[in-house]
C-alpha cells in the first residue's frame, strides 16, 4: 500500500464508519494515508427525539500476530456529524490485538462529531500489543474542541511500549485499563502525560524514565532496570497513586509522591535529582541487600524519604554520597521519616569520604546520619613521598584546623590532589634549577679561558678560539692553514708563538636557554626559561698565564604546572678565574658566587578549596671549577680532549609565604645543597677559506657529565596555620648527561665576523637547550 490513500465507507444513519484497514496475520507497510470511515449522522426518532450519531471507524484494525510499519499517516474516522448524546465519537487511529506496530509517521484518533457529546477516538487501542514509537501518536478531540482522547489505551494482556528517541511524541494521556504495560526506551526520556487505569506499569531498559504527570493508575509499578524518576526538579507535584517495587538492577528517584515503596535485594532508591525529598503516601520497606543512596552537603541538607505510613527495615545499605563542601562531624542528617513508626535497622552504611566515617542512629519515627573521624590517617592515602610528607604535616595538626577540615572532606583521589597542592614542591624544584643554571657562568668563563689558550696561534689550533665569548678588545686570532705537506696523523699541538699577545682583554657573552626536567613519579616535571649575559676582563701576566674577573646577570622563570606553581629567579654573578698553557696542555679554573632573589607563586587547588601563596627570599650559590685540556691537530683539524671537575654549593634563606587566606601558607627553613660534577669530553674545530675570501670555522664538542652526591634537592617546610613540619623533594638533577655543542663562525671581512651555536644538555629526563649568536666588528 505504499503511497496509497485508503479510506473506508461512512456509516448509515446512526451507523459506525468502516475501518480503513482490517486484517488478521497481516504484515503491512504504510507510506501513504489510511483513514477510518465517518460515523453516520443521528436520525429523528419517535417523538421527534434525535438519536445518537454513529462512531467513526478505526484507521487500522489488526489481530492475530499482525505487524504494521507506519511511515505515513493513519487516522481514525470522525464521529457522526450530528446526533444526540451517547454516541461513541471518533474512531481509534489503530486497534491492535496480539499485534505489533512500529511508527515513524503519525497516528491520530478520529475527532468527535458536531452533535451531542461525542468524544474523540484514542490514537491506539491495544490488547497484548507492542508499540514502537519514533513518530507521533495523538488522541482525537471531542466535539467541544478541547477535550482530547487518550494517545494510548491498553485494554488488557501484556503490552509493551518502546520509545526510540528522547521525545515521546504523545499527545493525550495513557490508559492502562487492565493487564500490564512495559516501558522501555533507547535513551533517557521525560514523559509529562498522565497515566490512568487499574493496570500495572513495568519499567525495563537501562535508560532513565522521568514521569512528571499526576498519574492515577492503581495497579503496581515495578522497576526492573534503569532508573524511574517521579518528578524532576521542576515537577514536585508529580505523583503515582500506585506502590512502587524496586527490584535488583532498578533505581527509583525524584521529588514527587508515590503510593508506597518496597525496595528488594539489589534495588536502589536515590531521592531527589540532586538533593531532594521523595514522598510516600503509604508504607516503606527496605529488604536485605537493598541500597538507599543519600546525597549530603556541608549545609546540613540531605536526601530524604518522608512516609505517611510505617518504615520496615530488614537490612540494606545506606550509601552516603557527600557533595563538595566542609562537613561538620556534629551535623545530624534526617534521611528517613515515617509517621507510622520505624522498625528494624539498616545493615550497613558507607561513604565516599575516606577520612569521615558515617554512622546511623534511630528514633521512633526517624533515621539519622552523622559523620565522625575515621581511623584512616592522612599518610595512609598518599602514594608518593611528597604526598606522604604533606599528609604527615596535616596528621600532626589539630582536627579543628580549617586546612585539616578541608582535607577531611575529600575522597581518596581528592586527598592526594590536596597533598600535592599543599606540598610547596616548587621551593625544592627551584633549587634544582639554580644548581643546574650555575653551569652557564661556568661555561662562559671556561670558554673565555679556552679562547685565551689558543689566541695568537698561527695554525689549525686557532680554530678552537671560536665559540667563546665575544671579545670587545683583543688581538684577532690567526685563521691560517697549516703548511702543505704536514703530517695528517695526530700530533701534539705546537706551542702558540704569537708575535704580540694582548695583555688585557674585555669580553661579553649573552645567553638564552629553555629546558625541561621531567617528573620522577614523586616531584612533578618542571620547565625553565633563562636569559642573561656575562662579561669580564682579564690580563695576561706572561705568555702562558692569564687571570681575570667576570660578572653577569640572569633572569629565569621556573614553572611546575602540575602544582600550579612558579618561581622567578633574578641572579647577579661574580667570578674570578685563571688559566695557564704549557705547550699543548691547558689548565683552566675559577671560583664564582651567585646571588639570587626568588619570587615564588602558588595556587593551591583541590576539590572545594582554592587559595594562593607568595614568597620572596634570597639564595646564594658558590662554585669552584677546573678543567684540563690537551691540544692535538689532525691535518687542518684541531682537537682538544678535556676533563673537568666542579663543585656547587647552594644556600637558601628561610621565608614566610603571604597572600591569600593564609590557611595553606608555608614557612620555609634555610637549606643547603651540595652537588659535584665531573666532565669528560672533546672539542673539535677547523677553519678554511671560502672562494669569496671569507673564512668559515665549524666547531663541535661533546662531553659526558656525571653528577656526584645527592642530586635531589629538598625543602624543609611547615604549615603556618598549624606549625606542623615536613620536608619535600624537588625534581632531581640529571645523574648522567650528554653536553653537546655545535656552531659556525664566519669571518666576512678582516674586521667583522658573525657566529651561531647550539648548546644542549641531554639526559633521560632532562632536555635543556640554548642558542647563542654573535657579531663582532673590530676597529
Amino acid at each position: 500500500m505504499a503511497g496509497a490513500a485508503v479510506g473506508a465507507g461512512g456509516g448509515g444513519v446512526g451507523g459506525t464508519g468502516g475501518a480503513g484497514l482490517v486484517g488478521a496475520a497481516l504484515s503491512v507497510i504504510n507510506t501513504g494515508n489510511i483513514a477510518g470511515g465517518t460515523g453516520g449522522s443521528g436520525a429523528v426518532g419517535y417523538g421527534g427525539v434525535l438519536a445518537p450519531a454513529g462512531s467513526g471507524g478505526a484507521g487500522v484494525s489488526l489481530s492475530a500476530a499482525s505487524s504494521l510499519d507506519n511511515r505515513g499517516i493513519i487516522r481514525g474516522g470522525l464521529g457522526g456529524g450530528s446526533g444526540g448524546a451517547g454516541g461513541s465519537g471518533g474512531g481509534a487511529g489503530a486497534i491492535l490485538s496480539g499485534s505489533s506496530l512500529s511508527n515513524t509517521g503519525s497516528i491520530i484518533g478520529g475527532d468527535g462529531g458536531s452533535g451531542g457529546t461525542l468524544g474523540g477516538g484514542a490514537g491506539i487501542v491495544g490488547t497484548d500489543a507492542t508499540v514502537i514509537n519514533n513518530g507521533t501518536i495523538s488522541g482525537g478531540l471531542s466535539n467541544d474542541g478541547v477535550t482530547r482522547a487518550n494517545a494510548l489505551t491498553f485494554l488488557g494482556g501484556a503490552n509493551t511500549l518502546i520509545f526510540g528517541s528522547s521525545t515521546p511524541g504523545l499527545t493525550g494521556n495513557i490508559a492502562i485499563q487492565a493487564g500490564t504495560l512495559t516501558f522501555d526506551q533507547s535513551s533517557d526520556m521525560t514523559l509529562s502525560n498522565v497515566i490512568t487505569g487499574g493496570g500495572a506499569l513495568i519499567k525495563a531498559g537501562l535508560k532513565t524514565l522521568v514521569l512528571n504527570g499526576q498519574s492515577t493508575y492503581t495497579g503496581p509499578t515495578t522497576v526492573n532496570a534503569g532508573k524511574l524518576v517521579v518528578g524532576d526538579d521542576n515537577h514536585a507535584g508529580a505523583s503515582l497513586a500506585s506502590t512502587v517495587a524496586v527490584n535488583g538492577g532498578g533505581t527509583l528517584g525524584g521529588i514527587g509522591t508515590i503510593g508506597g515503596l518496597a525496595v528488594a535485594n539489589g534495588g536502589a532508591v536515590a531521592p531527589g535529582n540532586s538533593i531532594g525529598t521523595l514522598n510516600v503516601a503509604g508504607n516503606v520497606s527496605f529488604a536485605a541487600g537493598s541500597i538507599y543512596q543519600v546525597e549530603t552537603n556541608a549545609a546540613g541538607q540531605s536526601d530524604r524519604i518522608v512516609a505517611t505510613g510505617t518504615a520496615s527495615l530488614t537490612g540494606g545499605t545506606v550509601l552516603a554520597l557527600a557533595q563538595s563542601g566542609i562537613f561538620s562531624p556534629q551535623t545530624a542528617y534526617t534521611i528517613l521519616t515515617a509517621n507510622g513508626g520505624v522498625t528494624g535497622t539498616f545493615a550497613d552504611v558507607s561513604s565516599s569520604l575516606i577520612f569521615l566515617t558515617p554512622t546511623l542512629s534511630y528514633g521512633a519515627n526517624d533515621v539519622f546520619l552523622r559523620f565522625a573521624r575515621s581511623s584512616t590517617a592522612f599518610p595512609d592515602v598518599a602514594e608518593t613521598p611528597n604526598q606522604r610528607a604533606a599528609a604527615g604535616g596535616l596528621q600532626e595538626s589539630s582536627l579543628t584546623s580549617p586546612l585539616v577540615i578541608a582535607v577531611l572532606n575529600q575522597s581518596a583521589a581528592g586527598a592526594r590532589q590536596a597533598f600535592d597542592a599543599l606540598s610547596g614542591e616548587v621551593h625544592a624544584s627551584a633549587q634544582t634549577a639554580m644548581i643546574d643554571d650555575a653551569r652557564y657562568l661556568r661555561e662562559a668563563v671556561l670558554g673565555r679561558l679556552r679562547q685565551a689558550s689558543f689566541t695568537g696561534d698561527a695554525g689549525p689550533m686557532a680554530a678552537l678560539t671560536s665559540g667563546g665569548p665575544q671579545l670587545a678588545a683583543s688581538a684577532s686570532p690567526a685563521l691560517a692553514y697549516a703548511e702543505v705537506g704536514k703530517s695528517a696523523f695526530p700530533m701534539k699541538a705546537p706551542p702558540a708563538v704569537p708575535a704580540v699577545l694582548p695583555e688585557t682583554a674585555v669580553w661579553a657573552q649573552g645567553v638564552g636557554a629553555w629546558g625541561r626536567l621531567d617528573g620522577n613519579g614523586n616531584a612533578a616535571g618542571m620547565t625553565r626559561d633563562l636569559a642573561g649575559f656575562f662579561s669580564g676582563v682579564d690580563h695576561r701576566f706572561a705568555p702562558n698565564w692569564i687571570v681575570g674577573i667576570a660578572g653577569g646577570y640572569t633572569s629565569s622563570t621556573v614553572r611546575v604546572s602540575d602544582r600550579t606553581s612558579s618561581a622567578d629567579v633574578e641572579t647577579a654573578h661574580l667570578a674570578g678565574y685563571v688559566g695557564a698553557t704549557y705547550g699543548a696542555l691547558s689548565l683552566r679554573g675559577g671560583a664564582a658566587a651567585s646571588f639570587s632573589t626568588l619570587d615564588t607563586s602558588r595556587s593551591i587547588v583541590f576539590p572545594n578549596f582554592f587559595d594562593t601563596a607568595r614568597a620572596r627570599y634570597d639564595a646564594t650559590t658558590a662554585q669552584v671549577f677546573g678543567e684540563v685540556g690537551y691540544g692535538l691537530t689532525v691535518g687542518q683539524v684541531a682537537l682538544e680532549p678535556f676533563a673537568g671537575l666542579a663543585w656547587v654549593h647552594l644556600d637558601t634563606n628561610s621565608f614566610n609565604e603571604t597572600g591569600g587566606s593564609g590557611i595553606a601558607a608555608l614557612l620555609g627553613s634555610g637549606t643547603k645543597e651540595d652537588v659535584g660534577y665531573s666532565t669528560l669530553g672533546a672539542r673539535i674545530a677547523t677553519s678554511f677559506r671560502l672562494t669569496n675570501g671569507m673564512s668559515l670555522t665549524p666547531r663541535a664538542s661533546v662531553a659526558w657529565q656525571y653528577a656526584l652526591g645527592d642530586v635531589t634537592p629538598t625543602a624543609a617546610l611547615a604549615f603556618q596555620s598549624t606549625g606542623a613540619n615536613f620536608m619535600v623533594a624537588g625534581v632531581p638533577l640529571a645523574r648522567n648527561a650528554a653536553l653537546v655543542e655545535g656552531g659556525l663562525d664566519l669571518r666576512v671581512m678582516p674586521q667583522a665576523s658573525v657566529g651561531i651555536s647550539y648548546v644542549g644538555q641531554l639526559a633521560d629526563r632532562v632536555q635543556d637547550h640554548s642558542v647563542k649568536g654573535s657579531f663582532s666588528w673590530r676597529f
